[in-house]
């Protein structure tokens, strides 16, 4: 079977794309699949779009950067509520991935962690597990910020499974950081596993508030 690929794209962003089938050994069946997707379209769906490699010297991470920081947390029923704000310090815009907006309209970002350090290593004690490539993103532009929140939350026991994950750390027992991986393109954001250099940005470490912890077995 021999196969041939061609796309084209209007003046107004619309992209036409068809792909031929030959069969061999004859080479006298054909099969023809042809796509047209309008520019409003694609704001969607820009996944589906050919993109070239980019040059090596614009993937500096220099370029790509984000300042995390919590600015509060307030108590919940079984955990906490640590709200953030994340900031494009760089000189590029970034893609965040994200899943809307909570009810109060702050972000609700799906590549957004609320983490605890244990045995010297930090861990996710939030309450969701990624288990699908992001259909919807956020563009941070340069200077641009995000506000929204993420739930820290306890589970009874250590090794909790939810969905495709699981949560090593089970009690909230100090303090929490917020941790954030972002893009350069959309290309990344829908082939999340082959990024060769990932990027990601963590704020400090904040306490929470002592009256709602977990107290420590020891």
């Amino acid at each position: 079977m021999h196969t041939r690929e061609a796309q084209w794209s209007t003046k107004s962003g619309d992209v036409v794309a068809y792909k031929f089938w030959y069969f061999a050994p004859d080479l006298n069946m054909l099969k023809v699949q042809a796509r047209f997707c309008s520019a409003p379209q694609l704001e969607h769906i820009y996944h589906h779009v050919y993109y070239p490699q980019q040059n090596a010297a614009n993937l500096s991470k220099r370029l790509y950067r984000v300042s995390a920081n919590i600015t509060k947390i307030e108590p919940v029923e079984n955990g906490f509520r640590v709200h953030f704000r994340l900031e494009n310090t760089g000189d590029e815009q970034v893609y965040i991935a994200s899943l809307g907006k909570w009810r109060d309209g702050s972000h609700h970002l799906q590549s957004i962690g609320v983490e605890q350090e244990e045995n010297g290593k930090w861990g996710s004690v939030g309450n969701e597990c990624v288990e699908h490539v992001p259909g919807y993103w956020e563009i941070l532009k340069p200077r641009d910020v995000i506000d929204g929140w993420i739930l820290a939350v306890s589970f009874p026991e250590p090794n909790h499974r939810f969905g495709m994950c699981t949560r090593r750390i089970a009690g909230l027992k100090g303090p929490v950081r917020v941790s954030v991986g972002y893009f350069r393109d959309i290309c990344e954001i829908q082939n999340v596993f082959e990024v060769k250099n990932p990027l990601g940005a963590s704020s400090n470490s904040v306490e929470l508030p002592s009256s709602r912890l977990q107290p420590s077995p020891d």
